[in-house]
């Protein structure tokens, strides 16, 4: 992520995570490659599992050329976003599955070995995928309420996470996901 200024805490924070996330993955498929190659057909059902199970891709939504041309500026906009924020390639090869695009590109299509950028290619689906299990989820749910303000307007990060709301002076408890067994979402007074 570009940093703005001096002041931009996330981007450099998020840059830094992604240079030692990109250090580890290196070294740990450097020291494993022998057995990566070994079991190769293991990463290949991986590839083939999040290819076809991965979201269509966002800029291939139809935008009606009548939409008012703000609208059509804004779409453009928040593609641009997204390929910066979620180090999108849209020059990357993408597959078709049950008549989508894919947002996830193949890591290989050799079942039997790595072809030539392969082992590159899976480095970058390691990275991506640590990165956004790791920093991207934390900092987003962690700071929720300092950085975005109002939590019933945000992303809940945890659904299965009790929830406390203050309404018409009265305390209630809220699971998300439903009441475990042997509890409630009664309002507590």
């Amino acid at each position: 992520m570009e940093v703005i200024n001096d002041k931009h805490t996330y981007a450099k924070a998020e840059n830094l995570f992604w240079e030692v996330v990109g250090t580890f993955v290196d070294e740990f498929i450097g020291k494993n490659e022998r057995g990566i190659r070994q079991y190769w057909f293991e990463v290949f059902h991986i590839s083939e599992d999040l290819v076809n199970n991965s979201a269509p891709v966002f800029h291939e939504q139809v935008v009606d050329e009548s939409i008012a041309p703000q609208a059509h500026k804004l779409f453009k906009q928040r593609v641009e976003y997204y390929h910066a924020r979620y180090r999108f390639d849209p020059t990357l090869e993408r597959v078709v599955y049950k008549g989508k695009l894919r947002s996830m590109s193949p890591i290989t299509r050799n079942p039997l070995e790595p072809d030539p950028g392969d082992m590159e290619n899976l480095k970058a689906a390691c990275k991506y995928a640590i990165m956004q299990a790791t920093f991207m989820h934390t900092w987003v749910n962690e700071h929720q309420y300092e950085d975005i303000a109002r939590c019933f307007t945000a992303v809940w990060g945890c659904v299965s996470e009790t929830i406390k709301m203050v309404s018409s002076g009265r305390r209630r408890l809220f699971n998300i996901a439903g009441p475990n067994e042997g509890e409630s979402n009664d309002v507590v007074q």
